[in-house]
């Protein structure tokens, strides 16, 4: 039977018949070749798969080499129906062999440690697996073995340290047997800035207060960070915005969790998808604060920290005021390059104030900074690019829009600006102008410019690309090329166009290419012919066109003419 599925044999009655001389005796399963797997996986899928061939499998297992996914979905099956110690800790082992480390696992490792299974590295596994939102009591067993083994990485160190600190008031003994190794561990991982949320609890529990400048300097780089959460999954990177710094901060996004620092409320932000395009106002998010910084502050300006984002939070972006405890901060930053020249200058006029109304220093007259474009959208970019168009600034409204987004602003402006400013570029593609001009022709409103540009430059979904060549019939305006983009895209996504005949008619009317013409032919008929399809008349009367006229064409273009012409 064996060679029989070595040559090519897949029936299931070679595999019954397999199964019906297993389950008389087992011991005919003497190893786990592809055909016996095979096998035993019918004889699962079909419920006759029996406890002793399960045993014997995961038995057997244990001479494997390399991990194997047929395998793996074998003994899985196999104790989801019996269960067994035996085939469970033979699936930890088997996965041990692949790749241990993958989310996926988890539930073999909860269950191996639930039943209290002997197996190397077992718990180190457990904790690389589990997801990092477990907020519950680790297991005895766990709890234990990590207090005196160190096998595992930093980052995984911190979430079960974090865990025990948050569960300490329910598992104190626990707690008291970390909290050494804890407070060394959260030294270590000051010095090298590390942080989450984990970090964060730790840092809080294990360093309450601060006493000399090397602590001082790292607390000020860590203890200002945030945990953002963004909703949209297309974001790369966050980039954060202080406006009294000169630069703007790039954090990476990872699976929607960005670590970013916010040293004032005033802070902005902004995001950035896989394309470099920004978003302002339409990216969906939430910031959590992983730390208390002013349990720290005190000390750190005790101990003179030279942090520009520590000096940026007690000088603040607004509401400056000079006190004693924040005098150095304000002397600091004034004469820091990293910031602005504006804010620089701010900082001085709060110093002569201060120093005006404590110690008789001369006064500074006060000026005026007026905004630019770029700062006066972060307040109102609607209220600005409707301005801008009225003045009939398309330019620059168009940057406000490729910068910030058109959201909330009037159709009617979109519509102006996005014809406007396409007779402003003489119908050059571009990439923001063609989402623009998209966005206004899905909302209903568009012209004769707004067409033409899209007709010769979108390329999207064929529905959409479909309705946009109706109105471009509809209006009159020549559709050769985007005749021949809504046939090639409806063939490369294996879709038919409820227009597709119409659109072929007025392609082959503009002398279209025969190479389009025969390949979306040879598309239509395919699936008239596989049952899928129901081409519309005109389609049949092209293929006989070209069948007349002995055009090369494919042999499935035939056989649909025969099965229509026999349909008759």
């Amino acid at each position: 039977m064996e060679n029989l599925f070595e040559i090519g044999g897949t029936s299931p009655f070679l595999y019954l018949a397999a199964c019906e001389i297993l389950i008389q005796d087992d011991g005919m399963l003497c190893k786990l070749s592809e055909f016996m797997i095979q096998v035993l996986r019918f004889a699962l899928r079909h419920d006759i798969l029996t406890k002793a061939l399960v045993e014997r499998a995961a038995y057997l297992s244990g001479h494997e080499k390399a991990f194997r996914r047929s395998l793996y979905r074998l003994l899985a099956g196999g104790y989801e129906k019996f269960g067994g110690n035996d085939v469970l800790e033979a699936i930890c082992r088997l996965i041990m062999l692949g790749h241990p480390t993958d989310r996926e696992y988890f539930r073999w490792y909860a269950l191996a440690v639930e039943k209290e299974l002997r197996l190397t590295r077992l718990y180190e596994y457990y904790i690389e697996t589990m997801g990092e939102d477990f907020s519950g009591v680790l297991p005895q067993v766990i709890r234990m073995y990590f207090a005196y083994n160190n096998t595992i990485g930093d980052r995984k160190r911190a979430f079960i340290y974090a865990n025990v600190i948050r569960n300490k008031e329910i598992d104190r003994a626990t707690y008291i047997n970390y909290k050494k190794p804890m407070e060394q561990f959260a030294a270590e991982q000051l010095k090298k800035r590390r942080m989450n949320e984990d970090y964060a609890v730790i840092y809080q529990e294990c360093i309450p207060k601060i006493t000399d400048a090397a602590t001082a300097e790292a607390m000020a780089d860590v203890m200002f960070v945030h945990r953002l959460i963004c909703h949209d999954r297309n974001i790369r990177r966050v980039i954060v915005c202080h406006e009294a710094l000169k630069s703007e901060v790039s954090y990476p996004c990872v699976d929607g969790i960005a670590y970013i620092s916010l040293y004032t409320p005033q802070a902005q932000i902004l995001f950035e998808d896989e394309k470099r395009r920004r978003f302002v106002s339409t990216v969906s998010y939430e910031v959590e604060k992983l730390m208390d910084a002013g349990a720290y502050a005190k000390a750190c300006a005790a101990l003179d920290v030279d942090n520009c984002g520590f000096q940026l939070y007690l000088c603040k972006e607004s509401d400056m005021k000079v006190d004693i405890s924040s005098l150095n901060a304000f002397r600091s930053a004034s004469e820091n390059d990293t910031f602005t020249e504006e804010y620089r200058q701010r900082l001085r006029r709060c110093l002569l104030d201060y120093y005006a109304a404590h110690a008789g220093e001369d006064m500074l007259d006060g000026y005026l900074a007026k905004l630019d474009c770029e700062a006066f959208a972060r307040v109102d970019k609607v209220a600005l690019a409707e301005i801008l168009i009225d003045r009939r600034m398309y330019g620059q409204a168009f940057q406000i829009i490729c910068d910030y987004g058109y959201e909330n602003i009037r159709f009617e402006y979109l519509l102006r600006l996005c014809s406007r400013q396409i007779l402003n570029l003489e119908y050059e593609e571009n990439e923001e102008l063609i989402y623009l001009a998209h966005y206004v022709f899905s909302q209903g409103k568009y012209d004769e410019v707004i067409l033409t540009y899209l007709r010769d430059h979108y390329a999207g979904p064929v529905d959409e690309m479909c309705a946009l060549w109706e109105c471009v019939k509809g209006f009159g305006l020549e559709s050769y090329y985007l005749d021949e983009r809504i046939l090639v895209y409806s063939m490369f996504v294996r879709r038919y166009p409820k227009p597709g005949a119409k659109i072929l008619e007025s392609y082959v009317s503009q002398q279209g290419r025969e190479l389009v013409i025969m390949a979306y032919l040879t598309f239509e008929a395919c699936g008239y012919f596989m049952g899928a399809h129901m081409p519309e008349p005109v389609i049949f009367e092209f293929l006989e066109a070209v069948y007349d006229r002995e055009w090369e064409m494919d042999q499935i273009c035939r056989l649909a003419l025969l099965k229509h012409d026999a349909s008759l």
